[in-house]
């Protein structure tokens, strides 16, 4: 019975490791003695990805997404401290215009697209504390994309995205709104031979 409902699920979790190291040796000063220390670099990188798709029997797909990825970066005991944050979610389907209104053959296909991204930057300098705050940027996403075909030869699209960026950090929010309509026609003449 819930195959009735629901066809398909898929989720997947993640968690990945990533750490790198550089070191660059002092430069030579004048009678050929190097120079102390040397600069090194750490970077740590750590991110969680988490995914869910359901697909669910009157031809709809709906899906999730978030992550997560934090980096830290030692620079000469300077730290940089930066934090990702990505969330998402989509609904995917396809409807039939009733002929009366406009006389399709093909199903409209539609997609709702929402996408919330943020991003904090600090510095932590050497023998101190406190972590300055250094960036904050948010960026939100919404969109809306139809499409369909008009045989035998014609696709048509619609595309609109509202998008919404804040950066905290400079004290600055703006928006945009998109909107994209397309037709394409395809033919073709003569036979290859």
């Amino acid at each position: 019975m819930l195959r009735k409902v629901v066809t398909n699920v898929n989720a997947s979790l993640g968690v990945n490791t990533a750490r790198s190291e550089t070191f660059q040796p002092p430069l030579e000063v004048g009678g050929g003695e190097p120079a102390v220390g040397g600069l090194r670099t750490t970077q740590e990188n750590r991110s969680v990805p988490v995914s869910m798709e359901i697909s669910w029997a009157p031809r709809i797909v709906t899906s999730v997404n978030t992550s997560l990825e934090r980096v830290r970066s030692d620079r000469s005991d300077n730290l940089t401290f930066t934090d990702r944050r990505q969330t998402g979610a989509n609904v995917s389907f396809a409807f039939r215009v009733p002929p009366n209104l406009i006389p399709l053959r093909s199903d409209v296909r539609t997609a709702l697209r929402y996408q919330n991204t943020a991003s904090t930057v600090c510095i932590q300098r050497a023998g101190t504390a406190d972590c300055l705050p250094v960036s904050d940027s948010r960026r939100r996403e919404y969109n809306l994309n139809m499409d369909t075909d008009m045989p035998p030869n014609v696709s048509a699209g619609l595309s609109v995205a509202y998008v919404l960026t804040d950066d905290r950090h400079a004290n600055r929010k703006f928006s945009q709104l998109v909107v994209t309509a397309n037709v394409t026609v395809s033919f073709s003449q003569g036979d290859i031979r």
